[in-house]
């Protein structure tokens, strides 16, 4: 999929704009807008996670920089475009996996459990990797029952 063939249409005048052009626009950083079009283009969900999740880095008073923004994409999109390595081990999760590990961050930052603004990806990978863990206990029970069968 290119950048021409994703077109933002307003709501109310119908003007048109590519996602690129929309992109340029809003983010002034090369890497940061790379790594948002690379996460959108890859998955519109995850694309809209990624978003909101980036919210979470916001400092209550001061705008998200660009710095800040670029840190958190050059780490989190690799992971959720492909694996990320933590603990000396190589993690992978699919984009139910993904969805689920985006979806309880959210709870527990709308719980106030947790401490925002957020500094990195610490969080969400420990989810991650919880979650990754759960689906690999699931998977290997079951290939050892279809084995017993």
């Amino acid at each position: 999929m290119t950048s021409a063939q994703l077109v933002n249409t307003c709501p109310v005048c119908g003007a048109e704009e590519s996602l690129d052009a929309m992109l340029h626009r809003m983010i002034q950083d090369d890497e940061a807008r790379r790594l948002i079009y690379e996460v959108i283009t890859r998955s519109f969900v995850l694309g809209g996670h990624v978003a909101r999740y980036l919210r979470l880095h916001k400092p209550a008073k001061h705008r998200l920089s660009m710095t800040k923004a670029r840190a958190v994409l050059a780490e989190l999109v690799p992971a959720v475009t492909g694996s990320f390595t933590r603990k000396g081990r190589e993690w992978q999760l699919g984009r139910d996996g993904w969805d689920a590990a985006f979806a309880a961050v959210f709870r527990q930052a709308e719980s106030g459990a947790l401490q925002l603004p957020l500094s990195g990806n610490a969080y969400l990978f420990e989810v991650a990797m919880q979650l990754a863990d759960k689906a690999e206990a699931a998977a290997e029970k079951q290939h050892e029952h279809s084995l017993r069968s």
